[in-house]
């Protein structure tokens, strides 16, 4: 509804005065760094495009009557298929129409959870048209850009086209090339070169170019400006921005490309985050049952599609149709989640999903934004355009703000669901194609006790604890050494037997020695 009102605000009948295009050059300072920019509007219709050139905060939207679109600061264009976005954008081009044809001091345009404030000041008014000399835009969750006017000019005719740019040439790849992939965080990690300094970077379909702040000076990048992003988490983080002059994996090469700069906490283990520009020049192939991933310049390269979904962009990220159970909508499809399918905040309000499901079991999960509680359920069924996961454990989201609690997308699916097939992204098509060989078992938390096994140092380490398990109410905590299981010592190398102990009968009794010199009984039982 909000973005039907606002195309309609732009599109008025009421008869123009003064020109129709405008043309306005502006000095830009956004996210903390200067640069230049220009707005072009057509006043009847709100079709506009504003580019700023503000190094690696460069971007660019625009809206041509039928795509709301964005760019990146290397050019790359999308079109904006999310709700959301799309309205966000026509929700900018009402208020550019509306603020050229009277004094419009102040305009609230809303991006899903995010709220942008963008005031107008300084009014001007000659030959039947109103400009002011300074826009601010000032958004929650992404920080604060302002333009100061330097010139305008008006027209009768088009100056530009307001269609979205072709995409840049600047990758290189002949063939085929394959690079290894590590699953051991849970999401596929691989090794980037980022001027040629060899980095472990997460592959994250909804994801830019993310680097951390002790790895852009091993790869000797200099930071400017300073924003805000919001990710999984209910908080923003504070961000920087650099310039690479090149990002490869294996042979493929991108030549001149922005990074968003995190502090190294913010991605605890890992250098940074590779996605949507990547994937926007190659078409990839992503096998994290076998752990390898291929890139090429067409998805033709890999072999005829086999069950393809079309997606759309949500900012960056593809979104399929779906349904989760009797909840259809939309879903957003996330390699750089380790976890199933996290059900936003909004739906699992709006639906009453805690209590429908009987969500008793919970955690906690970390991300961009913080940390965060989570309820585990197993629902009925979990549909992703025409695939189907039958019993699917998913989680609960149940904190406001941040990316996981938009009411416009059902769930965010993550690797626990996805490393199923085998998936081929073709994101020049926009196109998934879902095929199998990946590993069905992926996402099943098998165990009775609830709780998470890992090794440190040689030693058998407590992990997780999940709360509402047998763990749980056995009093473990997290973090502690496991040295005995049934009175029998045991150390890193027993990981799999200890597990297979943890998968026992309803009923068991497991008994736990740990490092603190306590002693814990779980009694094994199905707690999802």
């Amino acid at each position: 509804m909000i973005g039907a009102l606002a195309f309609a605000l732009g599109t008025s009948s009421a008869p123009l005065a003064g020109p129709r295009y405008l043309h306005v050059q502006f000095e830009v300072v956004a996210y903390g760094i200067l640069g230049t920019g220009t707005l072009d509007v057509d006043r009847r219709t709100g079709w506009f495009v504003r580019r700023f050139a503000t190094g690696p905060a460069s971007e660019a939207e625009g809206f041509d009557g039928v795509r709301a679109w964005r760019a990146d600061a290397t050019g790359m264009p999308r079109i904006e298929g999310n709700v959301d976005e799309r309205n966000e954008i026509l929700e900018w081009s009402s208020a550019l129409v509306r603020a050229t044809r009277g004094p419009l001091p102040r305009a609230v345009v809303h991006s899903g959870t995010d709220r942008v404030v963008v005031t107008f000041s300084g009014y001007r008014h000659a030959g039947g048209l109103w400009l002011p000399s300074r826009i601010e835009s000032r958004a929650a969750q992404n920080g604060v850009w302002t333009a100061q006017v330097l010139a305008a000019q008006s027209s009768s005719s088009a100056p530009v086209t307001f269609a979205p740019p072709a995409p840049p040439r600047d990758s290189s790849l002949a063939g085929i090339t394959r690079v290894p992939i590590s699953m051991t965080g849970g999401s596929p990690l691989l090794t980037v070169r980022v001027d040629g300094q060899a980095l472990r970077f997460i592959l994250d379909t909804g994801g830019q170019n993310v680097i951390t702040q002790s790895a852009a000076r091993r790869a000797g990048l200099t930071v400017s400006g300073g924003g805000i992003v919001a990710g999984g988490g209910p908080d923003v983080a504070a961000i920087r921005y650099a310039r690479a002059r090149s990002l490869g994996v294996g042979a493929a090469e991108l030549r001149a490309q922005p990074f968003i700069v995190l502090a190294d906490d913010a991605l605890p283990g890992v250098d940074g985050i590779v996605g949507y520009e990547l994937l926007a020049r190659f078409a990839a192939r992503l096998d994290m049952a076998h752990g390898s991933l291929a890139l090429a310049s067409r998805a033709a390269a890999f072999g005829p599609p086999v069950h393809a979904a079309t997606f759309a962009f949500l900012d960056r990220q593809p979104q399929l149709r779906g349904a989760l159970d009797d909840v259809p909508g939309a879903f957003s499809i996330d390699t750089g989640s380790n976890l199933t399918a996290q059900v936003n905040a909004a739906i699992v309000r709006s639906h009453a999903l805690i209590s429908r499901l009987h969500a008793s079991v919970t955690t906690l999960a970390s991300g961009v934004g913080g940390r965060y509680t989570i309820y585990l359920v197993r629902a009925h069924v979990l549909r992703l355009a025409n695939n189907v996961v039958r019993a699917p454990i998913v989680d609960l989201m149940t904190h406001r703000g941040g990316s996981l609690s938009s009411p416009t997308v059902v769930a965010n699916v993550g690797d626990g669901i996805l490393r199923r097939w085998t998936l081929v992204f073709d994101y020049a098509h926009a196109r998934i194609d879902f095929r199998p060989g990946g590993d069905a078992t992926a996402g099943a938390y098998g165990d009775r006790g609830g709780l998470g096994l890992a090794t440190q140092s040689g030693a058998l380490v407590v992990g997780f604890v999940l709360g509402g398990t047998p763990a749980a109410w056995a009093g473990i905590p997290a973090g502690e050494r496991i040295v005995a299981v049934d009175g029998r010592a045991v150390a890193a190398r027993d990981r799999a037997r200890v597990r297979a102990i943890l998968h026992g009968p309803p009923g068991t009794s497991v008994r736990l020695r740990l490092g603190d010199g306590s002693t814990h009984v779980v009694v094994l039982r199905r707690y999802l």
